[in-house]
């Protein structure tokens, strides 16, 4: 009688673990999934910004800002290359997260279903 209680017990435990791993686990694939998307589009479609005057002075305080006036020309090449920098480290973050959220799609798919067909099992 107290082995059946015992086992019972256990097999609820075991049951609530598995409901438990799947529930985390989807969430994680539902969020990874999203951000995948998210991210794929920020590789496709980058947000571009583009610096004003004030954020380039803030920037180069220090240097030729600051030592001598700046001519059009100068700081249109100086704002094209920040443009230009922006969007290869911004392309490169995306593609970073974006290789992360694949890495979590390709652990926690398995995981998932793993534990799911244990629970179908028993």
């Amino acid at each position: 009688m107290e082995n059946e209680k015992r086992s019972g017990i256990l097999r609820n435990f075991k049951s609530i673990y598995f409901y438990l791993v799947c529930f985390v686990t989807l969430m994680i694939i539902i969020y990874n999934a999203a951000q995948l998307v998210y991210d794929a589009t920020e590789i496709i479609f980058p947000t571009t910004y583009t610096p004003a005057k004030i954020d380039m002075v803030r920037m180069y305080q220090g240097d030729e800002f600051i030592k001598k006036s700046v001519s059009l020309e100068e700081f249109i090449k100086m704002q094209q290359e920040q443009i230009q920098n922006e969007q290869k480290r911004q392309k490169i973050y995306a593609i970073k997260r974006t290789l992360k959220e694949i890495a979590f799609l390709l652990i926690c798919i398995p995981l998932y279903l793993y534990h799911w067909r244990k629970i179908k099992d028993e």
